[in-house]
């Protein structure tokens, strides 16, 4: 009996292919992703390092140098002595002016997390304290720079007393929060974006680095500064271990497994390169310092996944970068 050759569907193989690729993306833009989150966090635990230790030998030699000094000045005259050391001492109140400052913005980012438990506990269960607790919370926010969640936070301010304590909280998302996340991330989408261009061009992998380091300090200043926080150094390293904390626990894995397909078809792997892939895991990583910088700074917790957010930002990056969506 002469047996019938078997024939290939030709549709199921570009399938099985492009599932295949696809899969092979995922698993190659994680792993560039991870390095990248790695290599950043190690980054800032040897600059904060260094500048603890280059700051103590300074402090060591101004001090030793002001005691010398003002030995031999009063030993030669006291008046210039007396003048000296008057100006060494509004020079140590200013330095103890900046501290306090430092010191204040520092203990500001620090308190988030009692600032959301708080909220959370008022959410779950209202009390006389829920209305106080969030009036102070929205006249934070009565100045804001941006005209809009300034008027909102200010028409919540003066409509929160005829609120019910079961309304307040979820009003308060609605009216100010919302704009504030909608704001924040529209600081996510530029900077991302922004570096996954900048990155699929540059031929060299420290340029890649300095990129996504100076895109990632700017974009987490500007989100910071939407949620009211204007953090200096100290603040700055408080909010960056907060950062850089919250990404520890995401994966990009899951996000790109969500999405790879519908993006990786033929016509886009034909224009795939080595660079411009390695663009789209920049860009996908400064997004999700973006989203832990919101977690990081919201007064109340971000519960959303991020997820389809994450996937319309790659599909910008994907259709800037090969003129497909």
């Amino acid at each position: 009996m002469k047996k019938t050759p078997m024939r290939i569907d030709e549709t199921q193989l570009d399938e099985k292919d492009t599932q295949e690729a696809s899969n092979f993306m995922v698993k190659s833009i994680t792993k560039m992703v991870e390095e990248k989150k790695h290599s950043i966090k190690s980054g800032i635990k040897k600059s904060i390092l260094l500048f603890g230790l280059f700051f103590s030998i300074i402090l060591v030699s101004m001090l030793y140098s002001f005691i010398t000094n003002i030995s031999a000045m009063f030993a030669t005259s006291p008046i210039i002595g007396s003048l000296y050391l008057i100006l060494v001492l509004l020079f140590i109140a200013l330095l103890g002016y900046i501290f306090y400052g430092e010191y204040r913005d520092f203990k500001k980012i620090k308190e988030i997390d009692n600032l959301q438990k708080e909220a959370q506990e008022l959410i779950k269960n209202p009390s006389a304290k829920t209305k106080s607790f969030f009036k102070k919370l929205s006249g934070e926010y009565l100045k804001h720079p941006d005209e809009e969640i300034a008027n909102a936070a200010k028409r919540y301010h003066e409509e929160i007393d005829t609120l019910l304590e079961g309304e307040i909280a979820k009003r308060f998302e609605e009216r100010v929060l919302d704009k504030l996340d909608n704001l924040a991330r529209e600081k996510i989408s530029k900077y991302s974006t922004q570096t996954a261009l900048s990155t699929a061009i540059s031929p060299v992998a420290f340029i890649d680095a300095l990129l996504i380091i100076s895109r990632s300090h700017m974009m987490i200043t500007e989100i910071a500064k939407v949620y009211g926080y204007k953090p200096h150094f100290a603040g700055r390293l408080a909010l960056y271990k907060r950062v850089f904390g919250i990404l520890a626990f995401a994966s990009v894995t899951d996000i790109l497994a969500n999405h790879s397909h519908d993006l990786l078809g033929n016509s886009f792997l034909s224009k795939l390169s080595a660079h411009s892939a390695q663009g789209v895991a920049n860009g996908i990583l400064v997004a999700r310092v973006g989203l832990s910088t919101i977690k990081a700074c919201r007064p109340i917790k971000y519960k959303k996944s991020g997820e389809g957010f994450l996937k319309n930002i790659t599909a910008t990056i994907t259709k800037k970068l090969f003129g497909r969506a």
